[in-house]
């Protein structure tokens, strides 16, 4: 199972390797259980490779924008690896 924002790319590579595309965003809670649960009972890895980059200078980056990477690179990543405890 792939979980992304979903789109025609993330098809392909879940098609690719024989799995299937599950869409969601790792900054929704909801979207990531969902994404576990259907894996059923069986759940043996996750890698999680979702992130931002900012490709402005530090002194360049507006708030919303620091804001949105901290939530898909820091906070996503939590979201993503402690769910699956508990299934």
């Amino acid at each position: 199972m792939l979980f992304g924002l979903g789109d025609a790319e993330l098809d392909a590579a879940a098609a690719e390797a024989g799995g299937e595309a599950v869409p969601g965003d790792v900054t929704e809670s909801a979207d990531i259980v969902r994404a576990i649960e259907s894996c059923g009972q069986r759940l043996d890895i996750v890698v999680n490779a979702a992130g931002l980059t900012i490709p402005d200078q530090p002194l360049d980056v507006l708030d919303d924008v620091w804001a949105k990477t901290l939530e898909v690179n820091l906070t996503g990543t939590m979201r993503c690896v402690a769910p699956p405890y508990r299934f």
